[in-house]
């Protein structure tokens, strides 16, 4: 079961169990986004020089592809669990970051770089499909 997946922090918040379920959770939102990221980019594009109405149109179509994926891994649907499977991916980044394990270390440093792309996208900058697929060399690297 998807909840059995996923740990709870000390303060209740939905946390990965380990950086090698959130590296597979993130290469699987990745490829989401992969194949709508040409339809997202053309929404962008519709929106001319109106940030607003891209924000407002672009947001709700990342939430549904997001919140799909982190649903899976035990995270609530909509805006919420997406703001909380950011923040346990985060959480994730920092422990292996902090770990002085140089794997670990360079797991934190791929997981980061997806998230850089995801936070680019927000902001309706799609990333190219070299980009993608070199972030997800990094996140399914052992």
């Amino acid at each position: 079961q998807a909840l059995d997946r996923v740990s709870m922090s000390a303060g209740g918040m939905k946390q990965f169990s380990s950086v090698a379920e959130a590296k597979g959770a993130l290469l699987k939102v990745i490829d989401e986004l992969a194949v709508k990221k040409d339809d997202l980019a053309k929404l962008v594009e519709s929106c001319g020089d109106n940030t607003a109405e891209a924000v407002n149109k672009l947001m709700p179509e990342l939430q549904q592809l997001l919140s799909g994926e982190l649903k899976a891994y035990g995270f609530p649907p909509g805006a919420q669990g997406i703001m909380f499977g950011f923040m346990a991916f985060r959480s994730i980044i920092a422990q292996a970051s902090a770990s002085g394990d140089p794997v670990q270390m360079a797991d934190a440093r791929a997981l980061q770089a997806g998230m850089d792309m995801f936070q680019q996208a927000l902001a309706g900058t799609f990333p190219s499909n070299d980009k993608i697929k070199e972030v997800k060399l990094l996140l399914a690297a052992a």
